[in-house]
Parts: structure tokens; sequence; C-alpha cells
């Protein structure tokens, strides 16, 4: 699930969602494992609420996918580190 966020006509922010059917050796009982990829908020709307929106629409909607204990209260664990710089 890709989920969209506006301000006016605007779009500011974006979050990806997925929910898929792991190894039996992951599996959380559910058969089914919930996954909140990526989450951007533009600078000009930081600090007003929208990730943190995104991120609860986003836990919702892999909750009704039937996926369960999902990211331990927006707690998230790390496992992985990611680093990004953009190229001129």
């Amino acid at each position: 699930m890709i989920l969209m966020a506006k301000a006016g006509n605007r779009d500011v922010g974006y979050a990806l969602a997925f929910v898929v059917h792991p190894d039996p050796s992951s599996d959380n009982g559910t058969q089914l494992c919930g996954f909140l990829d990526e989450v951007y908020v533009d600078e000009s709307v930081r600090g007003l609420g929208i990730g943190r929106q995104l991120i609860d629409d986003c836990l919702q909607w892999i909750r009704c996918q039937g996926a369960r204990r999902v990211y331990e209260k927006r707690g998230f664990v790390q496992y992985a580190v990611s680093f990004e710089k953009t190229l001129d």
C-alpha cells in the first residue's frame, strides 16, 4: 500500500507498507508479517504530525490485513541501518 499525505492540493508525504507470508522461521503466529518500509514528509510541513498520522494509518492497515503485534506501539526495534546520499 502507498499512502499519500496532502496539504491543500500538494503532495507533502508518503508511506509504504506491505504484508507478506514469511518463511516458517520468522512466523509470528499469524503466518503474516507486516512491514512499514518508508515514511517521508516534506520539510515544509514537518512537525505538524503528518508523519505520525502516516505511520498510524499504515499500522492500522497492516492490522486489518491480519498481522498482529505490529511494531510494539510504534517503538520499533532496529534491525538494519541504511544510508542515503543525493548525487549532484
